[in-house]
């Protein structure tokens, strides 16, 4: 609901909200959107298989969890040279340097999170060259080999306890 809550604040910008997924808030959400007059800004698309090639049609891409771990989202975005904008939780503020490789808000901030949308939205440079600073973080700390080391070495002190 906080990212509808942005949306609504920033409902007289150009700027069309994608929503992907399927899950037990649904209902909810569409509710929302119809008591906000917002069915011509939020588009609903469900559940997505391709999600890879749907990202690189975005300039941003939001993720407003409260928990995270490791989010596949985000490193598909990073890989997909997308800038992010997540909530400043563990998992996200692991993997997006504030300002560097994306930009961070307070999970329940509504307006901190338009903000953020708005300044990225209208600072196309900017925003581009955090999004080739997030590839590169990914390439670096993200990539198949890496993690599957990092899982391996998991495993192994594990099973050395």
């Amino acid at each position: 609901m906080i990212l509808l809550n942005a949306i609504k604040q920033l409902n007289q910008e150009p700027i069309h909200l994608h929503l992907y997924g399927n899950g037990p808030m649904e209902s909810e959400i569409k509710k929302v959107i119809a008591q906000n007059s917002l069915q011509e800004t939020c588009i609903l698309h469900g559940f997505c298989s391709n999600i890879g090639q749907i990202l690189n049609q975005y300039q941003i891409l939001i993720l407003p969890s409260k928990t995270e771990s490791c989010s596949y989202t985000l490193l598909e975005g990073m890989a997909n040279h997308v800038f992010l904008i997540a909530s400043d939780c563990p998992g996200n503020r692991e993997m997006i340097v504030d300002q560097i490789t994306g930009a961070l808000f307070h999970c329940d901030d509504s307006a901190q999170l338009a903000q953020s949308v708005r300044y990225w939205f209208s600072h196309t440079p900017e925003r581009n060259a955090v999004a080739e600073n997030a590839y590169n973080r990914a390439r670096q700390y993200y990539s198949t080999k890496q993690m599957g080391d990092r899982f391996i070495e998991l495993y192994q002190c594990v099973l050395n306890k």
